[in-house]
């Protein structure tokens, strides 16, 4: 392991997966119960939520030091996992393709307000990404029509979505997982198709 000087000195903290992550632990040491007071929003980019996942599927406890390799700079390319954040209410996804994001289905308990900008090409990939495993599949509570491969639960607590700008063609069936919606945009757009409301 670099002394603590010489791997900030070379950027560690930048690119580098263990030093991301310190630098990460040290933030949050130092400013957590000032954000959570305040109830602040601490943004994360996506190199910093890539580091954390790749630290926590590491076959060994996160304080343990050793390489794991250089990321990919590519941030808006890194793949992670959102399973890591365990209550969120609220998140903002921008120039970061949504196909990347693995686990978006685990806030489906507790997210009430999304935003994703310039990050998504169909509500589709947004509202239900797991349904790109099934040929046909009804949201949970409608009453079933001919075969169906998965039933998806509906997203109960998201009352506002925010998809302006993306690259969004049409409303297609993934709209009838969002029930409880109060506030959609879909400005910016270009939709060429409007329906299932």
């Amino acid at each position: 392991m670099a002394p603590r000087m010489l791997a900030h000195f070379l950027h560690f903290h930048v690119y580098e997966i263990n030093g991301i992550t310190a630098a990460l632990d040290e933030d949050l040491f130092e400013k957590g119960e000032q954000l959570l007071g305040a109830s602040e929003v601490f943004a994360n980019r996506p190199l910093q939520v890539y580091a954390v996942t790749e630290q926590l599927q590491q076959g060994k406890p996160t304080c343990a030091k050793g390489p794991f390799g250089n990321s990919n700079i590519r941030e808006q390319l890194l793949p992670f996992d959102l399973s890591i954040f365990k209550s969120l209410h609220q998140v903002e996804i921008s120039h970061c393709d949504v196909k990347h994001i693995r686990e978006l289905v685990a806030s489906k308990p507790t997210l009430a307000t999304m935003s994703v900008r310039f990050s998504a090409t169909s509500m589709k990939e947004v509202l239900v990404p797991e349904a790109s495993e099934f040929d046909e599949w009804e949201p949970e509570g409608t009453t079933l029509e001919g075969p169906v491969t998965a039933v998806i639960s509906t997203r109960q607590a998201l009352t506002t979505l925010d998809l302006n700008p993306n690259s969004i063609s049409e409303i297609e069936e993934s709209v009838k997982l969002i029930p409880k919606i109060e506030f959609l945009d879909l400005s910016h757009n270009g939709l060429l198709v409007v329906d299932n409301l």
